[in-house]
């Protein structure tokens, strides 16, 4: 399984079957399919997604971020650095 998927990898047959497919073709598909299973994943894959998140949520709550500035103002970067800093320490420990 594995060397057929890295084959169809180095090949980059998926592009190229998207590529040969065309944007219409996934429209129309996505138009006709995707609404009422889209509904059902996400009800189906919410309990997987709040555990899978809780660990991150945990950090950002977890996290004393620097002091607000005016809007615009370079130094509000900090605050995003400080959550970005956060999120990265729980993903890679």
């Amino acid at each position: 399984y594995k060397l057929g998927v890295d084959q169809a990898h180095t090949k980059d047959l998926y592009a190229k079957g998207i590529d040969r497919a065309g944007t219409k073709k996934w429209q129309d598909r996505a138009l006709k399919k995707g609404p009422g299973r889209f509904a059902e994943g996400v009800y189906i894959a919410a309990p997987d997604f709040e555990k899978g998140f809780a660990p991150f949520h945990a950090a950002i709550e977890r996290v004393t971020l620097p002091p607000k500035f005016p809007k615009g103002d370079p130094r509000n970067y900090e605050r995003v650095r400080a959550i970005g800093m956060a999120l990265h320490e729980e993903k890679v420990g």
